[in-house]
């Protein structure tokens, strides 16, 4: 989530009946001090909310009763993340020096609204519920009956959400990411070992007068035990000028960042090639237009952009709209998300999760218990959206809630607040870990496209049906600089993978996604679908024709031996329904195997589609290989003599990786391997005594373009997982 200023919380009305209102003494003492109060006034609108502390401080150690000094102090404790029990003694000091008749004047209605939306900061609702049904009762105005409904709504809904609270547990992300200046906005990928935020700490820019510094993205990377020094993404924007992030594409390739171009807010995007992010490119009509557009998220098929804007012809202010991509890549009309999603107040900050179908959002309206809260929606078969849930306490308060990340199986999030106690600055970010997981799974299944015809990228397609019901669940569309793409797919299920074109389907292939491959919180499971990859392991299957013919992926969750396997009748049931791939190469010689396939309860793909498979992250399969290849000499449970390694590959069920398959790696004879008590096998390389000369290694690894799972580990915890053979 994402604070806005939190001095929105009260109503700018305050700020301009103060030197209207009529006080017992009128003229001395206010008059006085007038200079010093709007010198605190212009320091708290600059969000200099220390310096304004300190000025009405020293306005009321001369002057106890200044009205203003009092009612503007309290609201910036609140604002500068203060005690609000502080601020609520403030504001029944200036009730009781203001005359009765106006506590429902303009000033005393709004300073009691103040009063009760600072109890609910306080998180106690029954308080705000009293102040603002007493209020209620005695205004006249409809307009204000009508804000005060809302308020006692709000107050309501906290009360049934603070009495229900979310089980979870909240984590500071450490000193390695947060700073004393404001970090929001964190971006994590799916495999949780990158993060992107936006920051103020200083980037080598002037400071501002806020005491902060320009606002920039950003990343840091995961080593196994903690989050490196997190490093400035350069060449984003200018030396002084904000940049802030809004989201970034499933696959880590893309990202979108919001930029004020002399009031005039739009969404610009950069693009990764290279390692390295283009200089950003504000993105076309009928996104932007002359209104403001806010936030933009991509769906993981690359093909649907959310984005927010205040455009005429909406239901309220920010609305949420989509856009899709037609068959030539060029984006269409855009299309408001509908009253289910939209309402008569402010929608902000869409985040669409990868499943395709469950949508985050920030609202001002439905229950929300104050501001902006945040919401989920699922999309239903027919495109409409089921009506939006609130995510709860304490995910959200009664102040401004945004920008809800959440992991690939919902289990966490991250998120930034200024509310907890252990923040090391301003605003922190924070990882939201549910106690109860997301029961559904998800496969991420990497391929690359054939592109036969050599169309321009943006025109290939990657189309998703899945078969049990025939429904269209992804319209993918490949990175234009590489050709690859990413399916997020729901495990346990059979798919019909489609390559199109705006002409014709160029390729069709039948993928059964078995429920050992969903992605994992711990393991991190991914399985690759890339054709042009070698498999990284050693035969398994010699003693049946068929399985010498096909390389299978195996359930992480058997334990059946590989001679067992080739015997039909002690398959287990939980074994049904794997990929099988046909060898290319093989196809006449192995002969019709279908019929006694399908007896086994396998599926065939279509011929002249090889799908091999590698571990991007640990990876729960096993697959056989048809040539007999030497095994990779290995040592049991090895003693190391420094702190660091770099891993080169982990496979479930202790797998013997294919030599070939490190045949670039340098000085592959010293690779050893051994047995892990998580069930995994791992293949490391080379001992260091410092963390840079690991991570030095790894990068000249990665230079190969072939090894994609390559960390650097800490011997020590390998130590500890190793079986002592």
């Amino acid at each position: 989530m994402k604070n806005r200023p939190q001095l929105s919380l009260f109503l700018p009305a305050l700020l301009s009946l103060f030197f209207l209102l009529a006080l017992p003494d009128p003229a001395t003492a206010q008059k006085k001090y007038n200079r010093l109060f709007l010198k605190a006034l212009t320091a708290a609108d600059q969000k200099d909310y220390q310096t304004a502390i300190d000025i009405y401080r020293g306005i009321l150690e001369k002057s106890p009763d200044h009205v203003d000094a009092l009612t503007q102090l309290g609201i910036c404790l609140v604002s500068n993340n203060q005690s609000p029990d502080s601020a609520l003694t403030l504001f029944y000091k200036v009730l009781s020096i203001i005359p009765r008749s106006d506590h429902v004047s303009d000033f005393g209605v709004e300073l009691q609204i103040t009063m009760a939306r600072t109890y609910k900061l306080a998180e106690n609702p029954d308080s705000a519920l009293a102040i603002l049904t007493r209020l209620k009762d005695k205004v006249t105005s409809r307009s204000l009956k009508k804000e005060l409904q809302q308020e006692i709504s709000e107050a309501r809904n906290f009360a049934v959400l603070l009495n229900n609270p979310v089980p979870l547990e909240i984590r500071n992300l450490g000193h390695e990411l947060n700073s004393v200046y404001d970090d929001h906005s964190p971006l994590v990928s799916f495999t949780g070992n990158r993060i992107l935020f936006t920051s103020r700490r200083p980037s080598g820019d002037r400071e501002m007068y806020d005491g902060q510094h320009a606002e920039k993205v950003y990343t840091s990377d995961f080593d196994g035990q903690k989050w490196e020094v997190p490093k400035v993404l350069s060449g984003l924007s200018a030396r002084n000028q904000h940049e802030s992030i809004l989201s970034v594409s499933p696959d880590y390739t893309q990202l979108f960042l919001f930029k004020n171009d002399r009031g005039d807010k739009n969404i610009y995007s950069s693009e990764l090639t290279d390692d390295k992010w283009s200089e950003p490119q504000k993105l076309p009509a009928p996104i932007n237009s002359q209104y403001d557009e806010t936030h933009a998220c991509l769906s993981a098929d690359r093909s649907t952009l959310f984005f927010t804007s205040d455009r005429p012809g909406g239901i309220g202010g920010l609305d949420i709209y989509m856009v899709k991509k037609n068959e030539f890549g060029q984006w269409g009309k855009p299309r408001n998300a509908g009253p289910n999603i939209n309402t008569d107040k402010d929608e902000e900050t869409p985040m669409l999760h990868p499943d395709g179908r469950t949508l985050y959002f920030s609202s001002e309206g439905h229950n929300t218990i104050g501001r902006f809260d945040i919401f989920y929606s699922q999309m239903l078969a027919d495109s409409t959206w089921t009506l939006p849930v609130n995510m709860g306490y304490p995910i959200n308060t009664p102040d401004d809630d945004f920008f809800f990340v959440p992991s690939l199986d919902k289990s966490r999030a991250y998120y930034a607040s200024y509310r907890f106690t252990n923040s090391a600055g301003r605003s922190d970010l924070y990882e939201v870990e549910f106690d109860s997981t997301y029961e559904g799974s998800l496969a991420v299944i990497e391929g690359t496209i054939r592109n036969e015809n050599n169309l321009p990228p943006e025109q290939i397609r990657i189309l998703v049906a899945r078969n049990s019901d025939n429904r269209q669940v992804g319209d993918f569309r490949p990175d234009p600089a590489t050709g690859k793409y990413l399916l997020f797919l729901e495990s346990g299920q059979s798919y019909t993978i489609k390559e199109a074109t705006p002409y014709a389907i160029t390729d069709s292939t039948i993928l059964n996604v078995h429920p050992s491959l969903a992605y994992d919180t711990v393991q991190q499971v991914l399985m690759v679908q890339d054709s042009r990859m070698i498999p990284p392991l050693s035969p398994r299957f010699r003693n049946h024709i068929e399985a010498r013919k096909l390389a299978s992926i195996v359930p992480a969750a058997t334990s059946q031996s590989a001679e067992e396997l080739t015997d039909s009748s002690k398959v287990a049931p939980s074994v049904t329904n794997e990929i099988v791939v046909w060898e290319d190469s093989e196809l006449a010689a192995a002969g019709n195997f279908e019929e006694t396939i399908k007896e086994k309860s396998r599926e065939v793909l279509p011929p002249n589609r090889q799908v091999e498979t590698s571990g991007l992250a640990d990876v729960a399969f096993v697959a056989a290989e048809t040539a007999d290849m030497p095994e990779v000499v290995h040592t049991s449970a090895p003693v190391f003599t420094r702190r660091y390694t770099v891993q080169v590959l982990a496979l479930n069920r202790y797998p013997e990786a294919d030599e070939s398959y490190f045949d670039t790696l340098p000085d592959k004879e010293q690779i050893i391997s051994f047995k892990c008590t998580d069930g995994f096998k791992r293949y490391v390389l080379h001992e260091f005594d410092s963390f840079t000369q690991a991570k030095a290694f790894r990068a000249e690894i990665m230079e190969t373009g072939k090894y994609q799972d390559v960390f650097v580990r800490n011997t020590a915890t390998l130590e500890k997982l190793m079986i002592k053979e």
